[in-house]
């Protein structure tokens, strides 16, 4: 699986008229940038052994902390990432989402997951 093809997918639904799309490619392009994410995190070995401390918000929410402890370019990509969780977590969930705009967020958060993926690249 390429996890880039759910940001393409995000890019079409961004443009239709319901809300179900808009929300929709929201959530697809946090996971193209969660999974982005999580298969650099365990891409090593080292990494894979400490693996992540979950607490009650979950995986999602340990591999940005994770990622974080990386500083600098870490700390940028836990920022976005737990921005684009949270979006994503109202999106799915809440039934009225009046903080989120529709007409705007799914071009953001494409933005940001782009953003998110191109400095995974950076992490050593």
């Amino acid at each position: 699986m390429n996890w880039n093809d759910y940001l393409t997918l995000a890019e079409r639904l961004k443009d239709e008229e319901d809300d179900a799309s808009r929300r929709s490619a929201i959530s697809r392009a946090y996971y193209a940038a969660y999974n982005v994410a999580n298969d650099w995190y365990k891409s090593d070995s080292k990494r894979r052994q400490i693996g992540l401390a979950q607490d009650a918000q979950g995986h999602h929410k340990a591999l940005w902390e994770s990622i974080k402890t990386f500083g600098g370019t870490g700390s940028l990509i836990a920022k976005h990432g737990n921005m684009l969780r949270i979006d994503r977590n109202k999106c799915d969930y809440d039934k009225n989402i009046s903080s989120i705009n529709l007409n705007v967020a799914p071009s953001r958060a494409i933005k940001i997951a782009s953003k998110i993926i191109d400095d995974v690249k950076l992490l050593k």
